[in-house]
């Protein structure tokens, strides 16, 4: 079965390259097999009844393209640990306890974590679109991984094309790193042929691109890589719904 993921945010997802976030917080939550129907029908009331209450906030929905089981998750932009206790406003928590009952029948677990933007790795492209494709880096060592990333980002950052925007585990996350890459739908994810490792030799030599090649494979333990899709449907703006 379809593994779904959807992210939601209070601000764009995952904008930290405009106005960025000290921090992006997430949770993760399991749905139960055979209750997304209800689990979207949920969803769908609780955007409603935020519009309908006029929230002043935002998130987007994505979808998971692959894998098994079902899975949201809930994505919100803080700029400081003080707004985790802020955790919402008298219109959310009417629309919660009007709807979230319904949600959490339909869910069986949850995780939430916090990861923070790094701009100087990332793209100065806004990162906007309608498809994604997210990676994940379990590393070795984290401050290895981190100079190999930063020296093949300078390298390639202000090339046109370059449409990554990466963030570091803060508190609580699974992977060390991830990186995004926005494009308006899938047929411009497949055709999109930009190369660092090409763009690193040109600059660099094949003998250093072989090197860093080698140093980073071994700084690493695991790559997840998956891609999604926005749901404007139960996507939430003020000034589009």
């Amino acid at each position: 079965m379809k593994k779904l993921v959807m992210f939601m945010c209070l601000l764009p997802f995952l904008g930290f390259a405009q106005n960025a976030p000290a921090m992006v917080e997430m949770i993760e939550v399991d749905v139960k097999h055979g209750h997304e129907p209800a689990f979207y029908k949920a969803m769908a009331d609780y955007t409603a009844c935020l519009k309908t209450n006029n929230w002043d906030g935002s998130y987007d929905a994505w979808w998971r393209q692959q894998g098994e089981g079902t899975q949201i998750n809930f994505v919100r932009n803080v700029n400081t640990f003080a707004d985790l206790d802020k955790e919402s406003s008298d219109v959310t928590k009417k629309c919660q306890n009007e709807h979230m009952p319904k949600i959490m029948d339909a869910s069986t677990s949850y995780h939430s974590y916090l990861m923070s933007p790094l701009l100087d790795w990332s793209a100065k492209t806004p990162p906007v679109g309608n498809v994604v494709n997210y990676m994940t880096f379990d590393v070795k060592n984290p401050f290895e991984f981190s100079a190999l990333i930063a020296e093949l980002t300078n390298t390639v950052k202000d090339m046109e094309g370059y449409n990554a925007h990466w963030l570091a585990s803060k508190s609580g996350a699974e992977h060390e790193f991830a990186v995004v890459f926005f494009y308006d739908n899938f047929e411009a994810m497949g055709e999109d042929e930009f190369n660092p490792w090409k763009i690193y030799a040109e600059k660099h030599g094949a003998d250093k691109l072989k090197n860093i090649q080698s140093k980073l494979a071994a700084s690493i333990k695991n790559v997840t890589e998956d891609m999604y899709k926005l749901d404007k449907t139960i996507s939430y703006r003020p000034d589009s719904n």
